[in-house]
């Protein structure tokens, strides 16, 4: 049996499982921005955690500090999940039906997704299926595969002369999209990727250089995977790309 058969058996087991288990959960907490403001915010920022994280530990890691020093007021909508639900397949129509479908999520000026970790590939897979509900994308240390599909895309030679070997699953239509989406030839917000360069996933956003512009990947010198990593990252994403949050100009504290 091939890696990529018996990576095809595992993904279904584990689908099975969850679905069979009744162990998903797709569950949304929002922040609105404090303190209360009389006009509503014109940022809302959609952060999709990873695995067994909650919105407590949004709070925890000031995730909005530096949004509100440089930008002003955001709202925040916390996306968690208690199980592998995107494994499903149910996770981009929950999004959409439970956030993005909504009017008032039409109101603000910019719409921002951002996904840490695992939910940082939940994120772009909803991205890469729904181009024109955000603004623009952020995502931290997102899984994008197994080893194989990694090494197979290197193997032949970078994301650019690399074509799927055998039918494609999931890794392999992420990847397919992402390569697209580098040359040109699919609709996507403009997208961020941050990611540790000690982070055992590096290897595979590596893969991106070369494909994308500069700015737009963001490798941290500190930390391997997780908050560590991204609490040093983060402050200086939003300081240095202040254009994905607003147009105006930044906050006097923001350079503090």
């Amino acid at each position: 049996m091939t890696r990529r058969r018996i990576a095809h058996v595992l993904l279904s087991a584990l689908t099975s499982f969850a679905m069979a288990s009744g162990c998903l959960r797709f569950a949304v907490e929002e922040m609105p921005a404090s303190p209360p403001e009389k006009q509503r915010p014109s940022v809302l920022v959609v952060f999709v955690t990873g695995f067994g994280d909650k919105p407590k530990d949004v709070r925890e890691h000031r995730v909005l500090e530096p949004l509100e020093r440089c930008v002003g007021a955001v709202d925040t909508v916390v996306v968690y999940r208690d199980a592998m639900d995107y494994l499903t397949g149910s996770f981009a129509s929950e999004l959409h039906r439970r956030v993005t479908s909504h009017r008032r999520y039409r109101g603000y000026d910019k719409r921002v997704l951002v996904g840490f970790s695992s939910g940082g590939t939940a994120a772009l897979e909803y991205a890469s299926r729904h181009p024109d509900a955000f603004d623009a994308v952020v995502l931290y240390a997102p899984f994008l595969g197994p080893a194989y599909v990694i090494k197979e895309i290197d193997a032949a030679g970078g994301l650019a002369d690399w074509t799927p070997q055998g039918p494609e699953e999931r890794p392999e239509t992420l990847w397919v999209w992402l390569k697209q989406y580098a040359q040109g030839e699919v609709s996507a917000p403009p997208t961020y990727f941050l990611w540790g360069r000690h982070d055992a996933i590096a290897p595979g956003l590596s893969l991106l250089q070369g494909h994308l512009p500069p700015e737009r990947l963001l490798v941290g010198e500190e930390g391997d995977h997780g908050w560590e990593a991204f609490d040093r990252i983060w402050p200086d994403f939003v300081r240095d790309h202040l254009e994905v949050f607003t147009s105006r100009d930044p906050l006097p504290g923001c350079r503090a």
